[in-house]
């Protein structure tokens, strides 16, 4: 099989287990239309510590397996992250004259969504040395 269809499998997959995720955890926490948006503020810092997290390991190992950066950073996070629901959520706040929330929702997203990945690189070197 050729490295680029290998590539697309494997993205293949980490997107479907990332999509799965990604609705459980919605249906789970269900977030109303004129609330905080946990759902997407849950799925986008979960997908930041991952990221951080799988990428120091990978930084640190030798020889990484070719499998877990397209799996898991690409296909599985791109899937469970949602930057495009972010804007949609904050979008729908201000026309519901939820300025406030939205603005909080986005400044938590940033700043907890940057601690989130320095958090999983932290661990990420801790695991591997």
């Amino acid at each position: 099989m050729k490295s680029k269809s290998k590539f697309l499998i494997y993205v293949t997959i980490g997107g479907f287990v990332g999509t799965l995720l990604r609705y459980e955890i919605f249906m789970f926490i269900r977030s109303s239309q004129y609330s905080f948006p946990w759902d997407t503020l849950t799925v986008n810092i979960v997908g930041a510590f991952i990221v951080g997290l799988v990428a120091s390991i990978i930084i640190k190992i030798s020889n990484p397996p070719v499998s877990v950066r397209p799996t898991v950073l690409i296909g599985f996070c791109g899937a469970l992250t949602t930057e495009s629901t972010m804007a949609v959520n904050i979008d729908k706040l201000m026309s519901l004259n939820e300025l406030f929330i939205a603005i909080i929702f986005f400044i938590v997203t940033l700043v907890v969504g940057l601690s989130a990945v320095m958090f999983g690189n932290k661990l990420g070197e801790l695991i591997t040395k």
